[in-house]
């Protein structure tokens, strides 16, 4: 998986993201617009001379009248279109985010499915079923918006600043004052807010894992009698959370109250420099009430950049750490090797040594094992035997030496070949939900080859091409004959 968020957002989303794009720049000439035709009306069709009447538009004749209806019904258009616009655009935002949910959440179950088995044995289901649901989703829904959102505000305000300064540069210059001090402010912030964030996400983690080990073992709480101390260990955790996140309020606050301080500032400058401007005869009324009107266009959209801001800053901090506990140090070869079967040769291992929780489990272990043969392997439970078995089965790599079956490396065969050679089978076994023949064949199950995966905006669908006795209807995977299809291939 990237190891950015932007990455990662560009890489399955880059037309949609574009479709965005386009749709704003769209936008920004409705936006200008519908600025600049309030001044009109107030300048030229309520405050304009009966000497400047009738005036001629595109071969059109108009009279006061009805030149100020003509303008209203303009401008009335112009702001169902923007409406119109800002509504499509909030609604495939929504699209993207729920298409970028389903594609985290299926790359973050692969990656669980790729995980060593010696990992699987450090961490707690309640931990991964937490972080690839409730972790999952905020991030997914700020991806649908990470370049939506300030690709419309920054548009927003480029349009009203180019308007404000149209107007007047004094006034532009006022409107823009403030920026560069909210700018140098809100990072510094928001930089003390990530740290708390980054604790609060670590706090809820270790308590989905205690709750999920006290799920585990609820028998041997009720045994020993642990119930008050398994509670006051919860609480504790319970607790730091709880403080992380009144510190996250309290700092999140105060960066609200500080853009609330600003953005009431800079409307008493408009007022007061304005005022002076229209008394001195250097501005009209009609431009200083159009500027204030431009202007709460603009301090809407720079505080929506100030948090889009801190949205990247926060859901980068959450997807790395996301990805951190999904990241896997080897990856599995995926080079198709299919000449190589059980009974082509032996079984050998060579110089073999595993080590776990730096604990060495296996040492320079060298054997051949003959194929077809039976062979016992016996031993104490931390003998090594269990290692042993996975090195021989695919499950476990090992840290020094070599496993070959006829004499191929069993690193080089893929996944795939492993698992169709080679079947595994221990006390610990689990036993999926479902009836006793699903269990029975449940290594021949295939998905079936006549059907295909296909993502689109709305989400994942599993299409069919209708070829394949699995594949009826609309979905594959449905049908029970489809759930053995290409079984034994």
């Amino acid at each position: 998986m990237p190891k950015s968020i932007l990455a990662y957002i560009i890489k399955h989303s880059t037309r949609q993201q574009l479709l965005v794009l386009f749709g704003t720049l769209f936008y920004m000439p409705l936006l200008y617009l519908s600025f600049e035709l309030p001044k009109i009306i107030l300048n030229q069709a309520i405050g304009g001379k009966p000497s400047d009447f009738p005036r001629v538009i595109l071969g059109l004749s108009f009279d006061q009248f009805s030149y100020l209806l003509t303008l209203c019904a303009v401008l009335f258009v112009l702001v169902l279109g923007a409406g119109a616009v800002r509504y499509s655009m909030r609604t495939f935002k929504g699209v993207i985010g729920e298409k970028l949910l389903s594609r985290l959440r299926l790359d973050l179950y692969n990656q669980i499915l790729r995980f060593p088995l010696a990992r699987l044995r450090r961490v707690t289901g309640g931990e991964i079923i937490a972080m690839s649901t409730a972790e999952a989703e905020p991030i997914a829904k700020y991806m649908g918006q990470a370049v939506a959102n300030p690709t419309l505000h920054g548009g927003t305000l480029i349009t009203a600043m180019v308007f404000l300064f149209a107007q007047d540069l004094i006034l532009g210059f006022a409107a823009i004052a403030l920026f560069p001090v909210q700018a140098w402010l809100i990072p510094i912030m928001q930089r003390k807010i990530n740290v708390a964030n980054r604790a609060r996400i670590e706090s809820t983690r270790r308590f989905a894992a205690h709750v999920s080990e006290s799920l585990q073992g609820l028998k041997e709480i009720r045994a020993n009698h642990t119930v008050a101390f398994e509670r006051a260990t919860l609480t504790d955790r319970l607790g730091a959370i709880y403080l992380r996140g009144r510190e996250i309020y309290s700092r999140s606050s105060f960066l609200i109250f500080t853009n609330y301080f600003f953005n009431h500032l800079t409307p008493f400058l408009f007022y007061s420099i304005g005022g002076v401007l229209v008394l001195q005869g250097d501005l009209t009324i009609g431009a200083l009430v159009a500027v204030i009107a431009a202007f709460r266009e603009t301090a809407g959209p720079w505080n929506e950049l100030l948090e889009s801001y801190q949205d990247l800053q926060e859901n980068r901090l959450k997807y790395a750490a996301l990805v951190e506990n999904f990241d896997l140090k080897e990856d599995v070869s995926t080079q198709p090797v299919s000449t190589v079967r059980p009974g082509d040769g032996p079984l050998e291992l060579k110089n073999v040594a595993v080590q776990e929780d730096g604990v060495q489990r296996i040492d320079g272990a060298t054997l051949s094992l003959p194929i077809p043969g039976m062979t016992a392997i016996t031993g104490t439970a931390d003998s090594g035997k269990s290692e042993l078995a996975e090195l021989i089965a695919g499950l476990r790599q090992p840290d020094q030496g070599q496993v070959l079956v006829g004499g191929v490396n069993m690193t080089d065969l893929s996944a795939e070949t492993l698992g169709r050679a080679i079947a595994y089978a221990d006390a610990q076994s689990f036993v999926f939900s479902g009836s006793w023949f699903d269990a029975l064949v449940y290594g021949l199950k295939r998905p079936p080859r006549s059907c295909r995966r296909s993502w689109n905006p709305r989400g994942m669908a599993r299409l069919c091409s209708g070829r394949g006795r699995g594949c009826r209807g609309a979905a594959c995977g449905d049908s029970p004959g489809s759930r053995y299809h290409g079984a034994g291939r």
